[in-house]
């Protein structure tokens, strides 16, 4: 892995290559759209409108005017309105077609004419395509990867993401304000440390998010929710948790296990439960300062 600096947000990120520039497609994205942007306005002339007099910019000189009310008032007052109108209205090559799923009209242009479906927008094609490949339309209905496809499938996951299932990529965790806050003062407190949230943990068939995890320090800080961890000073050990349906002892119990595995693979975990936080937000955050650098030393 290679340290590098995001070109556009300047922010510290690992790469598999050395000549990587930015830190996600975000980024990447903006800086696409900017250089666009850029190049298209180095490429503008300053012109005089024909009508009015006003200067404008424009890359490629078509009318001389800078709009199309200029335009319309030259040809006006010169008796050549009809004729221009008439050949601005044919430099419409296209047509009007009906959206295949919704039916509403929308009109395509030439280079589209040999599609065989048309779509007002990407909603209305998934839609249409989410009918037509779903149950017997699905290529793969009723068929099942072979012995082999399945390892290699495995394989790539675990190569390029870390996990053996799909399904722990498509996993959609919120972070709550607390646990932001938390990280972010980790993050400003030590900055080479590597304090980063929601990491996937994979230790043969142990699989767990962590709240916030530092590689360098091999440490773990778990923010525990009163609510979803049932905190012990406000549920009693027989309490069920109506979303999760467990006791509370069952999930305490889960939580314990949780620990013991990271401990065990020489790790330092630290809790902070929600209600302490709210309590003491100050005094929280220099504990558990003081707990991450006594690991440090």
């Amino acid at each position: 892995m290679f340290e590098r600096t995001c070109e556009r947000c300047r922010k510290q990120f690992e790469a598999k290559v050395a000549n990587k520039r930015f830190c996600g497609p975000d980024c990447f994205a903006e800086h696409r759209k900017a250089y666009g942007q850029h190049n298209l306005e180095s490429r503008k002339v300053e012109r005089k409108c024909r009508q009015c007099g006003e200067p404008y910019r424009r890359v490629y000189e078509k009318s001389g005017f800078c709009s199309i009310a200029c335009g319309s008032k030259w040809n006006v007052d010169h008796g050549a309105f009809d004729a221009w109108k008439a050949s601005n209205l044919g430099k419409r090559s296209g047509k009007d077609v009906s959206c295949d799923e919704c039916g509403a009209q929308l009109y395509i242009v030439e280079h589209q004419f040999e599609q065989e479906r048309h779509f007002c927008d990407l909603k209305c094609k998934g839609k249409y395509f989410g009918k037509q490949y779903t149950g017997s339309g699905n290529p793969m209905f009723g068929r099942k990867l072979s012995e082999r496809a399945l390892a290699k499938q495995k394989r790539s996951l675990l190569q390029n993401h870390g996990v053996t299932n799909a399904f722990f990529l498509s996993k959609h965790r919120r972070v709550s304000r607390a646990q932001q806050e938390i990280l972010d003062h980790l993050q400003k407190t030590f900055p080479r440390k590597k304090f980063v949230g929601e990491k996937l943990f994979v230790s043969g068939s142990h699989k767990y998010f962590i709240d916030i995890f530092s590689g360098p320090l091999k440490t773990v800080v778990e923010f525990n929710g009163d609510y979803w961890h049932c905190n012990p000073t406000m549920h009693s050990g027989s309490f069920v948790h109506p979303r999760k349906h467990k006791t509370a002892e069952q999930i305490w119990e889960e939580d314990r296990q949780r620990l013991d595995v990271l401990s065990s693979k020489g790790y330092h975990t630290f809790v902070v439960w929600e209600k302490d936080y709210k309590a003491d937000r100050e005094g929280t955050l220099s504990r558990l300062t003081e707990s991450v650098l006594s690991c440090s030393l």
